[in-house]
């Protein structure tokens, strides 16, 4: 996270602005359900790009009563926004702060889907469940069984020798979450939620009783079913300066053709993705990776149009196509099938080198996009002068080993040695006679092949 802030520092510095104007970013709106209803409790947390450590930690924030949040983040970087809710699904939001004062975003999450509006996903669980976790404060090992009985409800019997009990059920909906219809939820530090109930007086033993088929009020927000669960949106996000979505969305992009949410719809459902299908021999997943990179590079070329842009949006954005790029040509070398017919053309590979600084971190986020790059421009002298400054001072070491193994298999048969090859000493120089030198060594003896 250190590299990523003294990048973005500099990048600001050569914006034309001062290390004082990167004023602390807020990000503050509400979180509701779908359809506008209240959740009882939601926990946002920003998780800084790369490895967390107790330097970095994340704090987290609870939403307000009518859902409002609001988070500073105090310094640039590229962050992934994580919000949970008791009975939704959860929502993970790459986002890149430089120096905004506020990114105002309304999140309405989708309710989680249970199977068939059954609250358990296995058979076996409509006969037998275990109560799990925190009673009273005590951690069973050995939970209370729920029983059948004979009006297909089912109930369990936990002690409450406390003025509160808290309770998760295993099985629900794959993990340990709150029954329905509980009265109360809290958050447990773990970021999961467990159900609360104050006994009667005196009471000795709690019964939980519930019907299996029985739906949590958030249920009716579903909406149609999708073939495949997995890839139905889990929010709708609004924003109140519609550019904002831009610090956001070329980060989802640029390492894969789904996106977890859609974007301003006044409808309180969410449809299948329509790529959910099957295809010929191309599954659901398949199929988006060869029909939504065409769909979202073409998105992209249109917003990029857009002259009141961000430069560091702009930015992100000629990543992203590269990565939607890479990832539909990939694709097709994978099925047997030519590069895409609809390139991005020699005029827009040099609008990317002279807008885009070679040290941005979003590069990191899909290390192909640097290499799509060079190839596309078929090692334009400028591109290859471009993709060396990477080489020597990217941060992201991935980006750094895709493009080095890239420039001296191609570069190869102009030297007797690839330890004469100015890449080799460059990574040498960096990682040492590493892993990665040995790599060079095979791709250059691969290019020196290669007529």
């Amino acid at each position: 996270m250190n590299k990523l802030k003294v990048v973005l520092l500099f990048l600001l510095i050569t914006a034309g602005q001062t290390a004082e104007s990167t004023a602390q970013t807020t990000i503050k709106g509400t979180v509701t359900s779908l359809n506008g209803e209240l959740i009882p409790n939601i926990v946002l947390t920003p998780h800084p790009a790369g490895q967390t450590t107790i330097f970095n930690r994340p704090t987290e924030v609870i939403a307000g009563p009518e859902g409002s949040y609001e988070i500073t983040i105090a310094e640039p970087g590229i962050y992934n926004l994580s919000i949970a809710a008791v009975h939704h699904q959860n929502l993970r939001l790459p986002v890149m702060i430089y120096d905004q004062e506020n990114i105002e975003m309304d999140i309405r999450l989708v309710p989680r889907y249970y199977n068939n509006g059954m609250y358990f996903d296995q058979e076996p669980y409509r006969e037998w469940i275990r109560v799990y976790g925190n009673f009273n404060n005590y951690d069973f090992h050995t939970a209370p069984i729920f029983d059948l009985n004979s009006d297909g409800s089912i109930s369990a019997t936990i002690p409450a020798d406390r003025d509160t009990v808290r309770y998760q059920v295993r099985g629900i909906s794959g993990g340990p979450v709150p029954l329905p219809g509980e009265a109360l939820t809290a958050i447990r530090p773990n970021r999961t939620f467990e159900g609360v109930i104050i006994p009667p007086a005196n009471a000795d033993s709690i019964e939980l009783r519930f019907d299996p088929n029985e739906q949590t009020k958030y249920q009716k927000n579903v909406g149609p079913i999708s073939p495949t669960p997995a890839h139905r949106p889990n929010a709708r996000l609004s924003f109140s300066n519609p550019s904002d979505y831009f610090w956001i969305q070329p980060l989802s992009l640029v390492q894969t053709t789904y996106k977890n949410y859609e974007i301003n719809s006044s409808d309180n459902t969410v449809e299948p993705d329509s790529n959910d299908q099957n295809n010929g021999e191309l599954s659901g997943w398949m199929n988006r990776i060869a029909n939504n990179a065409k769909k979202y590079r073409k998105e992209i070329r249109t917003t990029l149009e857009d002259d009141s842009l961000h430069p560091q949006q702009r930015a992100a954005l000629y990543i992203a196509y590269l990565g939607l790029l890479n990832q539909q040509v990939r694709w097709n070398e994978h099925v047997g099938e030519d590069s895409p017919e609809d390139g991005p053309g020699p005029e827009f590979l040099l609008q990317v080198i002279q807008e885009v600084h070679p040290l941005h971190p979003v590069w990191g986020r899909n290390p192909g996009a640097a290499t799509q790059l060079l190839e596309q421009s078929g090692f334009n002298p400028e591109v290859v002068e471009y993709s060396e400054k990477m080489v020597r001072e990217h941060t992201d070491d991935l980006v750094v080993r895709y493009l080095v193994l890239e420039l001296i298999e191609k570069k190869a048969h102009q030297y007797e040695d690839a330890r004469e090859m100015p890449e080799y000493s460059w990574i040498v120089e960096r990682y040492g006679e590493n892993h990665l030198a040995r790599q060079a060594i095979v791709a250059y003896l691969r290019g020196s092949r290669t007529d």
